[in-house]
């Protein structure tokens, strides 16, 4: 992964990332080092979105996100959404 960072007037408001499966290439959006970097390219009141899969199925991934983003993140939680064309229909987000 690139190490990057931005200046106060280049930060944004809200990052989205609709990862892959944390295995191979996308295995870098779901690390300690990924969640630091884009807090620190978010604004004081930012926000960052981040896809965590079928709980039912992938229940690790939740406990890994929550491990790895809270250090970052001082108000971070889950929620769920419907996605029928998904395998499992039901996905969690952080």
């Amino acid at each position: 992964m690139k190490i990057f960072s931005v200046s106060d007037q280049e930060k944004t408001d809200i990052i989205i990332s609709d990862n892959t499966d944390p295995i191979g290439p996308g295995e870098v959006l779901l690390t300690d080092d990924f969640y630091k970097h884009a807090k620190g390219c978010l604004k004081s009141d930012g926000i960052m979105v981040n896809q965590n899969g079928v709980p039912l199925f992938q229940a690790d991934e939740l406990q890994n996100t929550q491990t790895r983003m809270s250090h970052w993140y001082k108000d971070m939680r889950f929620y769920g959404a419907p996605v029928p064309t998904y395998y499992g229909g039901f996905m969690t987000f952080a």
